[in-house]
C-alpha cells in the first residue's frame, strides 16, 4: 500500500541537510516579570529566547557568566489548556534542560522558565521578576546556516540528530534556498524535513513552494 512505501523509503539510509536559525542574543538587566519582559522582547526584538541545543545553552552560559544575577527567564512557558511547555516564538519544543527535580511547581502556577548556573532550567511563577534574554533572528531575516551531515541515516534517525545539535531538519520554502543546499550538498541525493500527515515540514514551516521531480 502507499503507506507501507512510506515507511520503506523513510526507512533507506542517505545523507541529511540540518538548519540553525542563527541568533543574535540580548541580555536585559531589568528586573520584570515573565510576561513583561516578553512584551519588551517583542516590541524591540523578535522575542523570548528559545533554546534548542546543548550548543545554544553552552553559547548563553558562557555570553552571561558574569553577570550578578543567578536566573535569567527564557521563552519556555505552559500552555495550561494542553498542560504543555511551548515557547513563546512559536517554535517547536525540541530539547529539554530541566535541573534535577524540575519542573515540580512548587509554589503553584508555576508557569514559566528561567534558565539558572550552569544552564538548567527552573519553572516560576510569572510574578518573579528578574533579568531576561531576547533574540534576533528568524528565517524570514536569513539568518539560516546549513550544515551538511555525511552520515548515512534513516529519515527519523536524520530528524532526531538534527533536533539534537542543531534546529531541525532542513525546510526549503524559496528557490534560493533550493539554490543554496543544492551548491552545500554538490547534487546528492540528502534528507529533508518534509514528510506525508499530509505534507508538512517538521519543524512546523509553512511554505507553499514544491520542487517535486517528475519522476
Amino acid at each position: 500500500s502507499g503507506a507501507d512505501v512510506i515507511v520503506l523509503l523513510l526507512l533507506t539510509v542517505m545523507s541529511t541537510i540540518a538548519v540553525d536559525v542563527e541568533k543574535e542574543y540580548i541580555l536585559v538587566k531589568e528586573k520584570l516579570n515573565w510576561l513583561k519582559a516578553q512584551n519588551y522582547c517583542r516590541t524591540h526584538h523578535k522575542d523570548l529566547v528559545s533554546i534548542h541545543n546543548e550548543e545554544e545553552v553552552k553559547m548563553l552560559v558562557e555570553k552571561y557568566r558574569n553577570i550578578s544575577e543567578d536566573s535569567l527567564w527564557i521563552g519556555l512557558e505552559k500552555n495550561a489548556s494542553k498542560d504543555q511547555w511551548m515557547w513563546s516564538s512559536g517554535e517547536p519544543v525540541n530539547f529539554i534542560n530541566w535541573g534535577e527535580n524540575q519542573p515540580n511547581n512548587a509554589g503553584q502556577r508555576e508557569d514559566y522558565v528561567v534558565m539558572e548556573e550552569p544552564g538548567k532550567w527552573h519553572d516560576y511563577a510569572c510574578t518573579s521578576h528578574k533579568f531576561y534574554v531576547c533574540f534576533n533572528g528568524s528565517r524570514s531575516s536569513g539568518h539560516l546556516k546549513y550544515h551538511f551531515i555525511k552520515e548515512n541515516k534513516t529519515w527519523f534517525e536524520a530528524r532526531d540528530t538534527c533536533r539534537e545539535n542543531y534546529t531541525d531538519l532542513v525546510s526549503i520554502t524559496s528557490q534560493q534556498e533550493l539554490w543554496n543546499i543544492t551548491n552545500i550538498t554538490e547534487g546528492k541525493k540528502v534528507w529533508i524535513g518534509l514528510y506525508q500527515n499530509p505534507w508538512q515540514w517538521s519543524n512546523g514551516d509553512e511554505s507553499s513552494f514544491q520542487y517535486w521531480d517528475t519522476n
